[in-house]
């Protein structure tokens, strides 16, 4: 690694402490209150963090550890890695606003028949 006292299991335990206790607080966070100040249902921000907590979180786990690896393994220098960590910090913003206000589909009930036994596709040859 790049700096002394760098460990690979410093790093590991590092990034399992982020994206196991501050990542889900904050993302989940981010999308509640947000959902909130917009709608100012608690209902309707609870349903909205429900629907998109778990795929947020998924795409959380593909880029931070592999945004963190570089940061924290020394490869980028002190003025360097704050603009670095600023970057994906800014782009990841971008991808939450994007979710908090993209709507929750919502399921169109239809009446549906039930197949038809008479039906040719359904005869018994």
């Amino acid at each position: 690694m790049g700096v002394p006292g760098v460990t690979v299991l410093s790093i590991f335990l590092r990034i399992l402490f982020d994206q196991l206790c501050v990542s889900p607080y904050m993302n989940g966070c981010i999308l509640f209150l947000d959902s909130l100040l917009r709608t100012r249902s608690f209902v309707a921000a609870w349903m909205k963090l429900k629907h998109d907590f778990k795929a947020t979180m998924l795409r959380s786990y593909i880029l931070w550890p592999a945004a963190h690896i570089i940061t924290y393994s020394g490869q980028l220098g002190p003025t360097t890695q704050v603009a670095y960590v600023n970057s994906v910090a800014f782009l990841w913003m971008l991808y939450l606003a994007a979710v908090a206000t993209r709507p929750v589909a919502r399921p169109v009930l239809t009446a549906v028949e039930p197949p038809s036994l008479l039906h040719p596709k359904h005869a018994v040859v």
